[in-house]
């Protein structure tokens, strides 16, 4: 069971359900039975279910603990800024002789960007077309 649940939350699939579902607008489709059972799937043996259910619970687990991580130093950033700001209103720091340098905006473009990082097997991506 666990394994469809992942399998019909990829987005390949919900689109799959999206087209054969009919209504008034999103949100508020109805997908029929035979609708249902005329989409295709994938039906690996229960062995290859189970290891695929267990690589993505591990990885699940992965991303969970660095996102956890990740919200935890936002968190402290947070009351990092909390507290210089109150120490600066309050007088604690004297800021009046700090030099604010010229703000420069530099537009971010994703697209320069080389991929160099690694899959999930640990290969590299850099592949030649």
């Amino acid at each position: 069971m666990k394994f469809y649940e992942y399998v019909f939350r990829n987005p390949l699939q919900v689109e799959q359900f999206a087209n054969a579902s009919r209504g008034v607008g999103s949100g508020f489709n109805r997908l029929y039975t035979p609708a249902f059972g005329s989409i295709y799937t994938v039906y690996p043996p229960q062995a290859e279910q189970d290891a695929i259910v267990d690589y993505l619970d591990k990885i699940k687990m992965e991303y969970q603990s660095v996102i956890g991580k990740i919200e935890d130093e936002i968190e402290i950033l947070h009351e990092m800024k909390d507290k210089l700001v109150s120490d600066a209103v309050t007088g604690k720091i004297d800021v009046r002789d700090i030099e604010v340098p010229d703000y420069e905006y530099v537009d971010e473009d994703n697209d320069d960007i080389e991929d160099d990082s690694e899959n999930i097997d640990g290969e590299s991506n850099d592949e030649e077309v």
